[in-house]
């Protein structure tokens, strides 16, 4: 389903809950991915490549499309390409400069870094947005569930993490 909904829509960009837009085709990417689909999952990765890099030399300063680009080249295997657009894009929107969309690029950059290796990074980035005001980039709930966490989950880190963030919500001033 998710594979048609990704493959059928008129939109070019999708929206998350934290405000950032990102290629459609990306979403088919990880859609296909995440059904196994290896070899379209890769044609999908490399059509959203080359779409973002078109975007870029318009929109050079688009955290959007850094971010986009990052998580094309995760998906491709090219890590050395992937973290650089990926710190680019948390740099182009910091969590100072928007509070909504810069905790929940904080979020897709750990999770680029969990999807490249990068574990040590991404539990810290992860315990940083855990503590922010940040409206919901990211709960212990959605850690839980979100398969793109997989990466994380066999390491003690995660569940340290998801108690710490449970902890942290409970203790949270009500307003």
């Amino acid at each position: 389903m998710a594979i048609g909904t990704a493959r059928d829509s008129p939109a070019v960009d999708w929206s998350d809950g934290n405000n950032i837009a990102l290629p459609r085709e990306l979403y088919l990417a990880f859609a296909l991915q995440a059904a196994g689909e290896a070899e379209k999952a890769k044609q999908a990765y490399s059509n959203a490549e080359t779409a973002v890099r078109a975007r870029l030399a318009k929109q050079p300063d688009s955290a959007e499309l850094h971010l986009a680009l990052g998580l094309a080249f995760a998906g491709l295997g090219n890590r050395e390409g992937a973290l650089p657009e990926g710190r680019r894009a948390a740099e182009l929107m910091p969590v100072g400069r928007d509070v909504i969309s810069g905790p929940g690029m904080q979020v897709w950059l750990a999770e680029l870094e969990a999807r490249t290796g990068e574990k040590d990074s991404a539990f810290e980035r992860l315990r940083k947005v855990l503590e922010l005001p940040s409206g919901g980039a990211v709960s212990p709930a959605l850690l839980k569930l979100d398969t793109a966490w997989d990466p994380l989950r066999s390491d003690p880190r995660f569940e340290a993490l998801l108690r710490a963030g449970e902890s942290e919500v409970r203790t949270a001033p009500q307003g």
